[in-house]
């Protein structure tokens, strides 16, 4: 099963490289969903490690949370928005 799934992810990859080097046109629209994506991504996965750290207590579990919070609220923090000019 992963081995078919790495031919497929290689077969899109050898068939998206001709288009590699031209530039997109138009695409900053979707930067701002893109941007909340990875906030609502790295708020669901720290949620989800600070509860695994509450049933199994690992000092590294806690680690790895705290980091993602960090990661979602301290960009969000420091540079509002991180894709505007």
């Amino acid at each position: 099963m992963a081995a078919a799934v790495s031919l497929c992810l290689l077969g899109a990859l050898t068939a998206t490289m001709p288009f590699a080097r031209e530039a997109t046109r138009n695409s900053e629209i979707i930067l701002p969903a893109y941007a909340a994506a990875t906030f609502t991504l790295e708020i669901v996965t720290s949620a989800l490690l600070f509860a695994l750290y509450n049933v199994q207590r690992s000092r590294s579990l806690l680690l790895l949370a705290s980091g993602y919070l960090f990661s979602a609220l301290g960009d969000r923090l420091i540079k509002p928005h991180p894709y505007s000019e």
